[in-house]
């Protein structure tokens, strides 16, 4: 199940780099690499990752594992919530406070408790709950944000926000680590495909990942073929071209540290 949700977002982030680059993609799953991608020009062998700020440990970003543990155990208590309370599941919901696994369950349930007895108010914010005592225990608004009719929304119906992105960070040798890592496979990429590039994307909706790099930084891209960084859904950077489509009209000039000051 993991597996299946990591793939349906490499193919999400895949065709959003294609789209911001003008191209047709006809996507075909693999592994070792990603995926083997069709196009009029011929076919090629495309490997996806992931690029974050901050330490690593094993391989992963430290601030990302965060993000995704809590994320995972918000899921898990959302599931919990549907059982008892079936009523909620077109709700959305936002949990804003510091992750402290011994009471975020007990907040979020006093929580929904509170909006199923409101029926008049759509949208529901929390800043205090009842401990076991029945004593309001207060909290800092907003801490948890109930909506009962949502939009269409990206992603899970209840988000961690915690998390949620800042100002991007420029930092093109997060970049370049993701590229030395993956350098290491392209034998076995190769095994697929003669032609093998690799697909960097740092998606800022949460600020591990709000990632951009240096305005004409040129990486090392080893032996494969094109390297692409995308910050999405802003920008692509082809290499070793250096060539850099945009979208929204927000380049790597838009978000280097001279810019920002």
């Amino acid at each position: 199940m993991v597996r299946d949700a990591q793939k349906s977002e490499e193919k999400a982030l895949v065709s959003m780099a294609a789209a911001i680059l003008g191209e047709e993609w006809n996507l075909v799953d693999s592994e070792r690499p990603d995926f083997i991608v069709n196009t009029l020009e011929g076919d090629f062998g495309l490997e996806v990752t992931s690029c974050f700020s901050g330490d690593y440990k094993k391989g992963s970003s430290v601030a990302v594992q965060s993000a995704r543990y809590c994320q995972e155990k918000l899921h898990e208590i959302r599931e919990k919530c549907l059982a008892r309370f079936p009523q909620i599941a077109p709700w959305s919901l936002s949990y804003m406070d510091e992750w402290n696994d011994g009471d975020v369950e007990t907040r979020i349930v006093a929580a929904i408790e509170s909006a199923i007895r409101d029926e008049k108010q759509d949208i529901f914010s929390v800043s205090t709950f009842q401990d076991e005592t029945g004593e309001p225990v207060p909290l800092n608004i907003p801490k948890i944000l109930i909506n009962k009719h949502p939009r269409p929304f990206l992603g899970d119906a209840w988000k961690n926000m915690k998390d949620h992105a800042g100002p991007a960070e420029t930092s093109s040798l997060s970049f370049q680590s993701c590229i030395d890592k993956k350098a290491k496979k392209i034998p076995q990429y190769r095994n697929k495909n003669e032609d093998v590039r690799l697909l960097v994307s740092a998606f800022p909706l949460y600020s591990s990942g709000n990632i951009s790099i240096d305005d004409g930084f040129i990486p090392n891209i080893y032996d494969f073929n094109r390297v692409y960084f995308m910050h999405a859904p802003n920008y692509v950077v082809e290499f070793p071209s250096g060539l850099v489509k945009s979208l929204t009209g927000r380049t790597p000039e838009c978000f280097s540290r001279k810019t920002q000051r």
